[in-house]
């Protein structure tokens, strides 16, 4: 993974990783995020989600992207398929947001 192309982070753009060995629920990330009004100074606007590989990412990958802003999230105790990872975070996400 090259995460020098992550970029955006900050401002109204939140950037979240999923990540196994993260202790932050993204269920509780995202209900931070909803009391923030987009049209709001300091509001989010726009969501983006990385899912990696089976398996977790590379420590040096989550470090790369921890030095760039990226907020590690976790989806459960469970370990899911990368393709369902994502259905699950967009859909969380879908539903906190609208």
């Amino acid at each position: 993974l090259d995460v020098r192309g992550v970029g955006g982070v900050g401002g109204t753009t939140q950037v979240f990783v999923g990540a196994e060995s993260s202790t932050s629920s993204f269920g509780d990330v995202l209900a931070e995020l909803r009391g923030l009004d987009a049209a709001e100074e300091g509001g989010i606007r726009e969501v983006v989600i990385l899912v990696g590989p089976e398996g977790d990412f590379t420590p040096e990958e989550l470090d790369g992207l921890l030095e760039r802003g990226v907020t590690p999230v976790g989806v459960g105790e469970h370990r899911l398929r990368t393709e369902t990872a994502a259905i699950v975070l967009l859909s969380a996400a879908k539903v906190a947001l609208g």
